[in-house]
């Protein structure tokens, strides 16, 4: 459950990020909320690769095959 929330933060601060030059706000404000947003989705992406790691969670490319690899 845990991890969903913060995908679901990345994603929304991500959508923040795309959406803020479109938004009307003056220069230094846009910046200051860049750097907001940008460090949020930094300390948000660490937690949630923190989570997997504790988890165990494994990307199908690092994942163990058991010793059935047929490759050449």
């Amino acid at each position: 459950m845990l991890i969903m929330t913060r995908l679901n933060t990345i994603l929304t601060l991500s959508i923040l990020v795309l959406l803020l030059p479109f938004l009307g706000f003056p220069q230094s404000f846009d910046n200051f909320l860049y750097v907001i947003f940008g460090g949020a989705i930094f300390v948000f992406s660490y937690l949630l690769k923190k989570d997997f790691d504790e988890r165990g969670f494994q990307s199908k490319n690092t994942r163990d095959t058991g010793g059935d690899d047929i490759s050449p």
